[in-house]
C-alpha cells in the first residue's frame, strides 16, 4: 500500500497595505468657473485610481475622544500620528489637533492636509 504525505503550507495570500481615505463623492461635473468642483473633476483632481485595493486601514474619526473626535483619527495617518489636519510636514502644533494655532514653520505656508479624506 502506498503511503500518502500531506504538508500544511501557509498561503502567501495578499498582504494588506496603505490607507484608504474617505474620499468625497463628487457629483458636480459641470464647471461654472475656474477652480470650482466641476473644474477640478474635469482636470483629474478627483482621480482616485492610486488608492490601495487591499488597504491595511480604512481611515475613520476616533469617536472615543468625545471632545476632539472631529480632529483625531482612529488610525495613524501617513505621518505616523493621529491628527486629522496637519501641515505639509505632517505636524500640528495644536495638542487637540485643531487648525487654530497650527504652525507652518518650515512647512508650506497655509497648506493643510486633511488626513481623513486624503
Amino acid at each position: 500500500m502506498a503511503q500518502s504525505y500531506y504538508a500544511n503550507i501557509e498561503s502567501a495570500g495578499i498582504t494588506p497595505s496603505g490607507i484608504l481615505y474617505q474620499r468625497p463623492n463628487v457629483t458636480q461635473r459641470t464647471s461654472y468657473r475656474t477652480g470650482d468642483t466641476g473644474w477640478a473633476y474635469q482636470n483629474g483632481y478627483y482621480n482616485y485610481s492610486g488608492d490601495p485595493t487591499n488597504p491595511a486601514v480604512i481611515q475613520q474619526l476616533d469617536y472615543t475622544d468625545t471632545t476632539n473626535f472631529w480632529f483625531k483619527l482612529k488610525f495613524d495617518n501617513a505621518f505616523g500620528n493621529k491628527f486629522r489636519f496637519t501641515n505639509s510636514l505632517g505636524l500640528n502644533s495644536n495638542a487637540n489637533g485643531r487648525i487654530i494655532g497650527m504652525s507652518f514653520t518650515g512647512a508650506l505656508n497655509l497648506y493643510i492636509i486633511d488626513n481623513l479624506t486624503g
